[in-house]
């Protein structure tokens, strides 16, 4: 059954519906059919821009799903390709993962901080501090990044890594977890670390491996979990981290010395700084690989 509506004169109603349904239109003058028209074309932009960032992570976060480097290179500088050009329409999303890559821990992709800096950065370091570009989360998580890795003082990173972690950004988790684990906070790391962890973030993932082995009781399994998910991204240091792990068994088992032979050998064809002294120092230990 409807229900009649009563509009009383000189009520809120009324008044609401005179001014909205009685008074005479106004045409919508030429400023305002260009401001709309602005509004309809960055809305396209923006679509277009994730649609393109999320085929970017897509491709980044299988490139090595193979096993094959030569593949996963491919599909790295694939990525790297279409977040230029999402860079390039104006995209934050893609600054944000365009400057992480260039760390120089994905397969295919070579280090360039000065370019980390510029994608992300504002102005130039100045006294107070660094400015993240537009004030974006991401953008700022990377910078603080950047500040960790290049030794910078701590107050820049942990300024930058606590605003983008509390507005969600993974890259500012993972720094912020970084700096908690160095304050011996392994607990607090933990929960940043995991949040990160939840958007897939391959660095992210590594820290957490590095907890899990830290453990009073070393939990490997997991930590070759998150491992896996890391090194399916392309990331080199992920391949070093695996071989560790099933180095630390190689000596008893000839699984593990295979696995850690194999994970060391592609660490060490991406130009991992440590993999051939580990890979000789494997073959050098007596009975190594027995059993």
């Amino acid at each position: 059954m409807r229900s009649n509506i009563l509009v009383v004169p000189g009520s809120g109603t009324f008044n609401f519906l005179a001014k909205t349904m009685f008074q005479p239109s106004v045409a919508t003058t030429s400023s305002q059919i260009v401001s709309i028209d602005s509004i309809t074309s960055s809305l396209k932009t923006k679509r277009l821009t994730d649609e393109i960032c999320k085929s970017a992570e897509r491709l980044r976060a299988t490139s090595f799903r193979s096993k094959d480097l030569a593949k996963c290179a491919e599909l790295n500088v694939r990525a790297m390709e279409q977040l230029r050009r999402a860079v390039n329409m104006g995209s934050l999303r893609a600054r944000a993962c365009f400057a992480d890559m260039l760390f120089g821990n994905t397969v295919g992709v070579n280090q360039d901080f000065q370019s980390v800096k510029l994608l992300v950065c504002q102005d130039p370091p100045a006294c107070k501090g660094f400015l993240a570009y537009e004030d974006d989360p991401d953008c700022k998580g990377v910078l603080a990044h950047y500040c960790f890795k290049n030794g910078l003082p701590l107050k820049y990173a942990r300024d930058l890594a606590e605003q983008s972690a509390a507005r969600g950004s993974k890259y500012g988790q993972l720094v912020l977890g970084l700096l908690l684990e160095r304050e011996s906070k392994p607990n607090d790391a933990k929960i940043q670390f995991e949040a990160a962890v939840a958007q897939n973030y391959d660095e992210a993932q590594i820290a957490l491996s590095e907890l899990c082995l830290k453990r009073s009781t070393p939990d490997k399994a997991e930590a070759l979990r998150l491992l896996n998910l890391a090194a399916e991204q392309g990331n080199k240091n992920a391949f070093f981290s695996i071989a560790q792990i099933h180095s630390s068994d190689a000596a008893q088992n000839a699984h593990s010395f295979r696995e850690a032979e194999r994970w060391f050998k592609l660490a060490q064809e991406t130009g991992h700084p440590y993999a051939e002294d580990m890979l000789k120092g494997m073959k050098s230990r007596s009975g190594f690989g027995r059993g």
